[in-house]
């Protein structure tokens, strides 16, 4: 995508806040990003989420686990770690 396009997108859905739902494996609860951090949400289901993030949750965290996210963006990784908990039941 060029720079034009992205700078339309990014006004277009400014203030946009979308629902995703996180992997079976991470609890599967639901999260709420925002397009303006990141334009890839605006992709349906998982796919628009970090793959990388999620992939690194489940290698490095288990349950007792205390997890620093610093520098988190909105915090996917934060979220699928906390759904790796001991309390993650739904």
């Amino acid at each position: 995508m060029n720079s034009f396009s992205r700078r339309i997108l990014k006004r277009l859905t400014k203030g946009m806040v979308l629902r995703r739902t996180l992997p079976q494996q991470f609890g599967g609860r639901q999260i709420f990003v925002t397009p303006e951090s990141q334009l890839k949400y605006l992709l349906p289901g998982v796919r628009g989420l970090d793959p990388v993030l999620l992939s690194w949750a489940g290698e490095f965290v288990r349950p007792a686990s205390t997890v620093w996210d610093v520098g988190a963006n909105v915090g996917v990784f934060s979220f699928a770690a906390a759904g790796l908990g001991p309390t993650s039941s739904p």
